[in-house]
């Protein structure tokens, strides 16, 4: 009888050594995934940028601009003017890099703002912007740069507009 209680002790032993390796298995390729995730950069990133109506106090739309990276929407600035996606095959209309990954752009009477992330050799995203004003002539789209995705992170940083 002690042979079958030493056999069966052992045997429980065993058992509890696999489980705590499976459990230890486990947790190491949960944590190999989300470093993973997190490592994961602007380069493998799928980026848009977006354009949706906001609610207005008064008659005047309000518009806010989104860079969607992964699915996760974070604002980068709101702007009176409505505005759209823009076709690839319309960027050089507006000024766009060919190599644009999305843009997004639209007039109001009184001006218009336009908007397009681009990919730098870095892998970082960057979100440029013009406000295009029709009460001055404008010779070209002064693009300047107000949002960055990289190592995961977006840094909005809106400039100071020259109105002179």
């Amino acid at each position: 009888m002690a042979g079958f209680l030493t056999g069966s002790c052992i045997l429980g032993q065993n058992q509890r050594i696999m489980k705590n390796i499976i459990l230890a298995t486990w947790l190491l390729c949960l944590l190999l995934a989300c470093k993973r995730d997190l490592e994961k950069g602007a380069a493998e990133s799928t980026i848009q940028l977006l354009c949706e109506y906001m609610e207005s106090a008064n008659e005047t739309p309000h518009f806010g601009v989104y860079m969607i990276v992964d699915a996760i929407k974070t604002k980068v600035m709101e702007v009176p003017t409505g505005c759209t996606e823009i076709a690839p095959d319309a960027y050089d209309k507006f000024a766009i890099p060919a190599n644009a990954l999305s843009a997004t752009g639209g007039r109001w009477p009184g001006g218009g703002d336009y908007f397009y992330a681009l990919r730098e050799a870095s892998g970082r995203v960057v979100v440029y912007h013009t406000a295009v004003h029709e009460d001055r002539a404008m010779a070209r789209y002064a693009y300047v740069p107000i949002a960055v995705y990289e190592n995961g992170r977006i840094q909005v940083e809106i400039p100071a507009f020259n109105e002179k």
